[in-house]
């Protein structure tokens, strides 16, 4: 154990590991050339793990800038937790510390998927809404009217509500099991690890699919058609 209480392990030729406070670990591999060359490191991070080197450098040195990374994203990772917290989370269903991305529930069959920016956790993210055209059409309208309104000192879900002139279902008010429905042709709600994501235009169905089921009904579709002609 170092001072600062991380997992250590000094130059021995095998992948070492540093925890940091964050629970993000930096995984490093000493070459033979040590110290002359650089330590490969790797972390789970939402941008490049950048990290300054000379013959003079010690491993404390990198992990206090591998720290400084890390603190530089705190926003970022709070406004993800806030989000995850508070709104219901379609995708992804397992969050990694690198990950940018969450499809939230808007309503049955209704979602909105954004990316975030880690440097700029709190503008404006990218915004894709997802449902049938009759649902989503109306809410894009909003997005692209109301950007005007999107104020970077308040929380991102606060902002989507005011933007959108929504409320989104809440874990405390809902269950998820709303808005997990199953595809209309395998039946299930994960295929791997897609869920529906195309949900049909007529307003008398609605129903999601997944977007590999689709093509697969696709492709059996073209090849019956090409053996009946």
């Amino acid at each position: 154990m170092g001072d600062d209480g991380q997992h250590r392990k000094e130059p021995s030729g095998n992948p070492g590991t540093l925890l940091s406070p964050l629970k993000v670990d930096l995984h490093f591999i000493h070459y033979s050339h040590h110290p002359k060359e650089a330590p490969e490191c790797s972390a789970d991070l939402p941008v490049p793990l950048v990290i300054t080197w000379t013959p003079q450098s010690t491993l404390n040195q990198l992990h206090n800038q591998f720290l400084l990374v890390l603190y530089s994203l705190t926003e970022f990772w709070d406004v993800l937790e806030e989000i995850d917290s508070k709104a219901w989370i379609l995708e992804p269903e397992n969050p990694r510390r690198s990950g940018t991305m969450r499809r939230i529930a808007i309503g049955n069959n209704i979602s909105i998927k954004m990316e975030l920016d880690p440097r700029h956790p709190k503008m404006l993210p990218e915004c894709c809404l997802l449902g049938a055209d009759y649902a989503v059409t109306p809410l894009r309208k909003k997005l692209n009217s109301n950007m005007h309104l999107w104020n970077p000192d308040s929380s991102i879900l606060h902002n989507l509500q005011a933007v959108l002139e929504i409320d989104f279902p809440s874990p405390a008010t809902h269950e998820k099991s709303t808005f997990s429905v199953e595809c209309g042709i395998c039946y299930s709600h994960y295929l791997d690890t897609a869920i529906p994501e195309h949900v049909c235009n007529n307003s008398c169905c609605g129903q999601p699919f997944h977007q590999a089921c689709l093509y697969e009904v696709w492709i059996m579709n073209t090849h019956k058609h090409m053996f009946s002609s």
